[in-house]
């Protein structure tokens, strides 16, 4: 048995050729802010070498440079054929040290753990990509908003998570309590 720890250049033809399968949880907020970190893995790596797993649904991949290397927890042979035979890496921010400590962002607790780095100056911008209906449903709601209020700035914020439901009375109730309800 080989108790040696091996560096970088001593790893195997098979370990070195394995992709990195970056599997992302969690909601809207997490996804967004794990964009800048993928974006820079993707100007330092190329393509065929990874894969991203969302658990919460694919909407802020798709029409993006990661459509094709986006999957969801759905996808017909996704152990099989991507998770087995390459590295999977669990995501987690929260877990990680700069990030509890209160001296990282979630964006950069997302950079250290996909690009392995504490040089977080290089990040860009999240960039959600809207289909024209959400467009249209996001300037209505604004003016709207700005009707009711009658004021010259108008700031709308959405409090409710994917999992909120509005019961009789009015009453929302978010069971993942993901939502300032």
């Amino acid at each position: 048995m080989n108790n040696q720890i091996t560096s970088p250049e001593e790893t195997s033809p098979e370990e070195r050729a394995r992709k990195k399968v970056f599997m992302v949880s969690g909601g809207a907020g997490r996804i967004i802010c794990a964009l800048p970190a993928f974006r820079k893995y993707l100007r330092n790596n190329r393509p065929e070498e990874f894969y991203i797993i969302s658990q919460s649904g694919l909407e802020f991949f798709l029409g993006t440079e990661f459509q094709d290397l986006a999957f969801d927890l759905s996808q017909k042979g996704l152990f099989k054929d991507i998770i087995k035979p390459n590295d999977l890496i669990n995501l987690e921010p929260y877990q990680e040290h700069g990030y509890y400590n209160q001296e990282k962002s979630l964006t950069q607790s997302f950079d250290k753990l996909i690009n392995g780095t504490d040089a977080h100056g290089n990040l860009s911008r999240p960039k959600i990509v809207l289909s024209k209906t959400e467009e249209i449903n996001a300037v209505n709601t604004v003016k709207e908003c700005k009707k009711q209020q009658e004021k010259k700035y108008t700031v709308v914020i959405q409090p409710f998570g994917r999992n909120a439901n509005q019961h009789d009375g009015g009453h929302v109730v978010d069971e993942t309590s993901r939502s300032l309800s």
